[in-house]
């Protein structure tokens, strides 16, 4: 594509990003799905741009969308909300995690003929939600607060399983060792060190904000100094994800902890700065999925089947999650946006490609199971919700999720 028709059509996106922000607020047909269209039209389609053709900055850009999207959530939850909801948050992640990679397993073994490890990887991989599609489509939806922070607790929590427990297998299957121990302990310290790092970084930051807005042109600053927590504590080999979100959490706190616990010094972020974050972040995300339907890698339709049958499985196995997971004081309707809400993204297809590079037997065909399962559960999550923001299948989710009420009960 020649510079200058390039340039249009970045353009061009930006525009159509705001069309399709209007039209979900008319139809509840989510902007990610167009965004995503596009991408796969762009590459696997007619190949007009291939990933290729980023480079290392692909995974660069990506990396800094996952970091701006959570620090920018992060800024609205309350810790009131963080505190009701942890403990379902964690429930679902590790339940889903487990339901998910045994499930996947399963099918793996059964039409693959893969072997236990190269099964249990693949379902590990696919085991998350995607903090990115997550956090999007939060921005539209009408949900109970604590609701809304359950899922992204979860999206952002299961990168602490997905990404680890991967490279775990991995060492596995060269290795033909397993230290559940080990495992457990290094899950454990990752989720604990991350957070505390991103709200030891967070508090530092808003005692010295004050004196860094005397300056010029500081504005961009703030998601600065996250990147460098993000990028240290991914350097340390613990999770920066979950350090950017404490980050955000503990910026959009500031004044809680003011009346309780500190009195003077740090300083909340100011209504420009959060309008600036909100406006960049709208950028990074349209371009961020667009990226992801285009890096989709769809070239074997066998293999290609057996990806919307596990990801059909994905949603198959979150129920029961569901069930466990939330109080039963949550909405029908609320349990079912939880529900639809499974599509993977950024840390799935980071770790697809790991198998092919580390030379497991294999490989090949989990990266492109893998891929396949992005692009269908992207789809699925935005028709699910979709339907759900339309009141359909309401006799069908009440019994589907029978034990909840139908309103929210206080």
């Amino acid at each position: 594509m020649e510079t200058g028709l390039a340039i249009a059509f970045v353009g061009m996106l930006v525009f159509l990003a705001h069309l399709f922000s209007a039209i979900f607020g008319k139809t509840r047909i989510p902007d990610i799905l167009w965004l995503f269209v596009i991408g796969l039209l762009l590459g696997p389609v007619f190949s007009v741009v291939q990933p290729e053709m980023f480079g290392e900055l692909g995974p660069v850009f990506t990396a800094i969308t996952l970091v701006f999207i959570l620090f920018e959530s992060g800024l609205t939850l309350r810790i009131a909300d963080v505190r009701l909801s942890a403990g379902p948050a964690i429930r679902l992640t590790l339940l889903n995690f487990i339901f998910t990679t045994a499930a996947v397993a399963s099918v793996g073994v059964a039409f693959m003929e893969f072997d236990i490890i190269q099964a249990l990887l693949l379902g590990s991989i696919l085991g998350g939600t995607s903090s990115a599609f997550v956090g999007s489509v939060l921005r539209h939806l009408q949900t109970r607060e604590t609701t809304s922070t359950v899922l992204l607790l979860e999206s952002t929590l299961s990168d602490v399983l997905t990404l680890p427990i991967p490279l775990i297998l991995l060492d596995v299957y060269a290795l033909g060792s397993l230290r559940p121990g080990a495992v457990t302990g290094q899950i454990a310290a990752s989720l604990f060190l991350s957070g505390v790092l991103g709200f030891a970084g967070a508090l530092g930051w808003s005692f010295v904000l004050q004196k860094v807005r005397n300056l010029e042109n500081t504005i961009f600053t703030t998601p600065a100094f996250v990147f460098m927590i993000y990028g240290f504590v991914e350097f340390i080999g613990f999770s920066g994800p979950v350090a950017a979100l404490a980050f955000g959490v503990t910026m959009g706190n500031i004044d809680a902890l003011k009346r309780s616990l500190i009195k003077r010094g740090p300083v909340a972020l100011n209504q420009t700065e959060k309008v600036f974050f909100a406006e960049v972040v709208f950028l990074l995300r349209t371009f961020f999925f667009v990226y992801i339907g285009l890096a989709v890698q769809l070239t074997n339709w066998w293999l290609v089947s057996i990806g919307l049958l596990l990801t059909l499985v994905l949603y198959l196995v979150r129920v029961p999650a569901v069930h466990l997971s939330l109080p039963r004081t949550t909405s029908v309707r609320d349990v079912s946006l939880v529900a639809a809400l499974r599509a993977t993204g950024l840390g799935s297809a980071v770790m697809a490609s790991l198998p092919l590079q580390r030379g497991v037997e294999g490989g090949d065909m989990i990266q492109i199971l893998a891929f396949s399962v992005i692009v269908f559960s992207t789809i699925l999550s935005t028709v699910f919700v979709f339907v759900v923001e339309r009141g359909g299948f309401s006799v069908f989710l009440g019994w589907l999720f029978a034990g909840f009420p139908t309103e929210e009960v206080p």
